[in-house]
């Protein structure tokens, strides 16, 4: 290991210093904290070893700078003290040291700790290893789920796409798209997984290969007759499909929320189905209302029957789809920024464009919740009926 040594007494730092390459550490040596604090921001050590009792900077403000800086390794650090009283030694463990000795000492117990402290350090840098290469693999694993995610600011079928999507981790239970079904019809969905990261973004995506268009890849979102005449699935049917095939296990626990529409453009009408999802909004020039299909969340009870509604548009209509992420963020002061603070920021913003909606409801997003940490994911997906 690389040793670094802070200690103002010069027989007692000799000592370490013919000592520890012995035991066969490299070590480098500093007459007090402060040169010590120097040395260790120039240079990269395993361990430190440090007086208690030091010139310019003691060996518990040294520990403390060690310990608060954003290094690149774990360091250990033991502290030589002649303080043998308890309440010093707590505080030195309270300040981040990993372990002490008391002064004077026997060679044989420093040469113990320190390959104790070789143990320690060497768990930690394999545990950073895995850290890394699990952190790698969930940086992929969130950019194959961002391919899954609709074309940003993309028209389809005259419907105009525009979200904003932040997991809670780099993978998590939230997913959405829209797609176009044929000429005449498009279609969305969101759902939000129960739980959080790995297993939740596992089912999410299980989930977005039923929900295509595309039959001879796995989609349910079709039907096709003897005469290979295709039929477009309603919404009720595709939750009680979705319900039939993820029921709720003891082991998992594991349920979505799950709004699916289908806009039929001649029509100029929605048929859609919410399950356990926040309600949509859907905005116009002079009003701004909460769309109510009321269902279950799909895994939670068997044999439902679920009921779509359908719901006649206009164009310049916008359609509001979020997750709880949003409804239930904080801001500092512990108040949730709930359905009526997003209600709030899309009032009367039916006149402008969708993409201006979309930046002023995450501007006002934003500005409610500061920078408290994020507790779920958070997908906001806003579509334009043009």
């Amino acid at each position: 290991m690389r040793v670094l040594i802070a200690e103002d007494d010069n027989v007692m730092r000799r000592i370490l210093e013919v000592s520890l390459p012995k035991w066969g550490h490299e070590c480098v040596s500093a007459s007090d904290g402060v040169e010590a604090w120097r040395v260790f921001q120039e240079q990269d050590f395993d361990l430190v070893v440090t007086d208690w009792m030091m010139p310019g900077m003691n060996g518990i403000e040294l520990c403390q700078k060690i310990k608060g800086t954003a290094a690149k390794r774990y360091t250990y650090v033991i502290i030589l003290t002649s303080l043998d009283s308890k309440d010093h030694l707590a505080h030195g463990i309270e300040e981040g040291a990993d372990d002490y000795i008391e002064k004077p000492f026997e060679p044989s117990e420093l040469k113990a700790r320190l390959k104790a402290g070789q143990r320690i350090v060497d768990l930690e840098r394999t545990l950073a290893a895995s850290n890394k290469k699990m952190k790698d693999e969930l940086v992929k694993a969130a950019s194959t789920i961002d391919g899954l995610l609709p074309v940003q600011n993309k028209k389809i079928n005259n419907v105009s796409v525009h979200w904003h999507f932040q997991p809670w981790v780099y993978v998590g239970g939230d997913l959405f798209n829209v797609f176009k079904l044929d000429d005449d019809h498009s279609a969305f969905y969101m759902l939000d997984v129960s739980g959080h990261g790995i297993s939740a973004a596992l089912l999410a995506v299980s989930l977005s290969h039923l929900l295509r268009p595309h039959r001879e890849l796995g989609g349910i979102l079709k039907t096709v007759d003897e005469h290979g005449n295709e039929t477009i699935v309603q919404p009720a049917q595709i939750a009680k499909s979705l319900n039939n095939r993820f029921q709720m296990d003891q082991e998992t626990e594991m349920y979505f929320s799950f709004i699916y529409g289908i806009v039929n453009h001649p029509r100029m009408e929605m048929r859609w189905i919410r399950a356990g999802h926040p309600r949509p909004f859907l905005m116009r020039k002079d009003q701004t209302e909460t769309l109510v299909n009321d269902n279950p969340p799909i895994g939670l009870i068997e044999d439902t029957e679920f009921t779509d509604s359908v719901e006649k548009l206009e164009r310049g209509d916008k359609i509001a789809i979020y997750s709880d992420g949003i409804i239930e963020a904080s801001s500092r002061d512990g108040q949730q920024f709930g359905m009526e603070g997003l209600q709030a920021s899309i009032q009367s913003q039916g006149v402008f464009p969708a993409k201006s909606v979309m930046e002023n409801i995450l501007k006002n997003f934003e500005d409610f919740r500061g920078r408290t940490e994020q507790e779920d994911d958070i997908s906001l997906l806003l579509l334009g009926i043009e």
